[in-house]
């Protein structure tokens, strides 16, 4: 998918669930658990253990799923990003 299809895409869905969790195991879980109810896109926040590697899996095995992997996109364009903390 092109950024274009891909934008069309998260405008179809109209909802993007954010998987912060304990777990790289339960990361996969979740995403995994989302597509199967119907929600083919989920974001792997950066606090997730090993987000990096679980969004990298998940583009392999999932690859019908949009996963967005901020960080690459952010280091191909120099720009400077950093995880959030939350509360």
């Amino acid at each position: 998918m092109n950024k274009v299809e891909v934008r069309s895409r998260i405008e179809e869905i109209g909802i993007i669930p954010a998987v912060r969790v304990t777990t790289a195991e339960l990361a996969q879980f979740a995403v995994e658990s989302v597509n199967r109810a119907g929600i083919p896109i989920a974001e792997v926040t950066m606090t997730v253990p090993n987000a990096i590697d679980v969004i990298s899996r998940l583009a392999k095995s999932l690859p019908e799923v949009i996963v967005p992997e901020l960080c690459s996109t952010g280091r191909r364009r120099n720009v400077v990003w950093m995880p959030g903390r939350g509360s």
